[in-house]
């Protein structure tokens, strides 16, 4: 690495294109990149800028002429072609007919309005990325104590800060309203696969019951959103938000959401997931939400006591079991994931909770030691979930079977940690993948695959046949080819017509009469009955064994309506299910 950075100094040094060219041979994953921004820099920034100055079609054309795919893709969709005089104030028409030509101008992206002060926007953007790559930085510091591998050797996965968000929550049993400012944090991994992760915090005091409502994705506790327009274009959100106050964020307008109805976290971060696929062009096939919760209990009694006395509220939490109903004798709480007195770690199947017993709770960046081992967990099943869904569809080409076993031989490796450092971050990645039942996904992984694998033996075997029958066709061709002198002279041998001769000399005398023509004629009165019998075998093979069915079953003429409240462990009341049925046609209603 040291090398490479010193080899790319000496040419951006040097500003010599055999320099560049040198360092893009002995180092291609970054002398590429190099060669493009040098010759972006060099060729085509010049262009652009005289385009810039001159807002005239030569220009235009000359970049055009020298730099056609530059032009396309950044250029066009940035310009805007008018014809001066046609829409010109009487006041302001040209004087002479050459400036009433077309003109090109360059649309201004985030220009800034005349009452604010740019030097004031550059600071805040500044401000604003500075934050942002502080974040950044203390993340991939914390990452590099805390994995290793071929993922961060190779850059096998890009996080990204997103756009902030400004939201007010309100919790069940209570009318205090909560802010929280949402800075999310986004993994798209080579796999396809994507993480975000949202911090949801309030600094007050907590009951059980709200602790499970803020654990529970689906829970309906957001009344007012403040979001930008990148975040909330094409979606329902955006005919309710309100723009009137005219607030910008990072360059962009800020909007207002008072919701008629609560929304969820599982809402927002489906918003949020939605803006990320339509920025990339891509769509997702399934998605699951894993809460951590870090709490600081009631410091009431000691951290034995506490788990001793308040023990059903512990289980509560750790299974996210319902508030109100009662836990069974036999249920006992999880194994505790830490190796430290001071705090307790217990990771499940749906959720993971961290309660802090004495000191302050981690927040901000010391979170991370904690919320980036529960995301590697959940990347490894979420990966382990699509390598299953892909074998699942068997294949038998060599290429495709070669792709599944090395991604299938790299994500087992990194089933048994292999690239954590810490021994307790290990115990809690495998406690995870062991209630997600990661074991038994690998099994039915190797299963498809060694199925893949005779699959591809056997049609590797039929191909072989087939090839063979192939050369064996082609060398009974050459042979009969070869053979036409012979039935010539065969024919020639057939005596003179005799009285009392056979009825099979009848039709060799003739093809005998028919000179050179004859052999061709015997040679295809053999094989067209072969070939006519192989094509009908064919077609029988392929035939139609039944038609289908385009009947699907009957409606039934009774409508059912089912009313269902979602399920939540901070409920009050049970959960209920209505049932109303719409009786209809000539029925006795008695």
């Amino acid at each position: 690495m040291r090398s490479s950075i010193a080899m790319m100094e000496d040419a951006s040094e040097s500003d010599s294109w055999k320099d560049a060219f040198a360092f893009s041979r002995r180092y291609p994953r970054f002398g590429i990149p190099y060669l493009r921004a040098k010759w972006l820099s060099t060729k085509a920034a010049p262009r652009v800028k005289e385009l810039a100055e001159n807002n005239s079609f030569t220009s235009f054309a000359k970049l055009f002429l020298f730099h056609p795919l530059f032009t396309i893709r950044h250029v066009l969709p940035k310009i805007q072609i008018s014809r001066g005089g046609t829409e010109q104030h009487e006041q302001e028409k040209p004087d002479t007919s050459r400036d009433a030509g077309p003109q090109i101008s360059m649309t201004e992206v985030g220009s800034v309005s005349d009452d604010a002060d740019p030097l004031q926007s550059i600071a805040e953007a500044e401000n604003i990325y500075l934050g942002r790559q502080v974040v950044s930085a203390a993340t991939r510091r914390i990452d590099a104590n805390l994995f290793s591998g071929p993922d961060r050797d190779n850059d096998g996965f890009v996080r990204l800060m997103l756009r902030e968000s400004y939201h007010d929550f309100v919790l069940p049993g209570s009318d205090e309203r909560h802010h929280v400012v949402f800075e999310p944090r986004l993994l798209l991994h080579e796999t396809g696969v994507a993480q975000i992760d949202l911090v949801l915090s309030a600094e007050t005091s907590l009951d059980v019951r709200q602790v499970l409502a803020m654990m529970w994705g689906p829970e309906p506790i957001f009344v007012r959103s403040e979001v930008s327009v990148p975040l909330i274009r094409g979606t329902l959100w955006e005919s309710t938000a309100d723009f009137s106050e005219g607030l910008v964020d990072a360059g962009q307008r800020l909007g207002f959401i008072e919701h008629s109805e609560p929304v969820s976290m599982q809402d927002l971060l489906h918003l949020h997931l939605f803006a990320v696929l339509k920025i990339i062009k891509r769509s997702y096939k399934y998605w699951s939400s894993y809460p951590v919760a870090i709490v600081g209990p009631n410091p009431c009694c000691g951290p034995e006591d506490w788990q001793q006395t308040h023990q059903e509220d512990l289980i509560r939490l750790t299974i996210r079991s319902s508030h109100d109903s009662e836990l069974a004798k036999h249920v006992t709480p999880p194994a505790d994931l830490s190796l430290s007195r001071n705090h307790s770690l217990f990771a499940r199947l749906g959720s993971a909770i961290y309660l802090q017993w004495s000191g302050s709770p981690p927040k901000g960046i010391t979170e991370l030691d904690t919320a980036l081992v529960l995301e590697y967990s959940q990347l490894l099943y979420v990966r382990l979930q699509s390598l299953e869904e892909d074998v699942s569809r068997i294949v038998s080409g060599e290429r495709r079977l070669r792709a599944r076993y090395r991604a299938a031989a790299r994500l087992f490796s990194e089933l048994r940690q292999r690239d954590l450092r810490s021994g307790e971050a290990r115990d809690i990645v495998r406690n995870v993948l062991d209630e997600f039942g990661a074991s038994e996904t690998r099994k039915t992984i190797e299963t498809a695959l060694s199925l893949s694998a005779s699959s591809y033996s056997a049609r590797s075997a039929e191909r072989a046949a087939g090839r063979a029958w192939w050369i064996t066709l082609t060398a009974t061709l050459i042979g009969l080819v070869v053979a036409l002198p012979q039935i010539g002279l065969l024919l020639a041998s057939v005596p003179a017509r005799e009285p009392s001769e056979s009825w099979p000399l009848i039709p060799l005398r003739w093809l005998a009469g028919q000179g050179f023509w004859g052999s061709w004629i015997t040679l295809a009165s053999v094989v067209t009955p072969l070939i006519t019998i192989w094509v009908l075998g064919r077609f029988w093979r392929w035939r139609i064994r039944r038609l289908p069915s385009f009947r699907r079953g009957y409606k039934w003429p009774t409508e059912f309506t089912f009313s269902d409240d979602e399920f939540s462990p901070a409920a009050v009341n049970q959960r209920s299910i209505e049932l109303a049925i719409d009786i209809s046609g000539e029925l006795d209603r008695r």
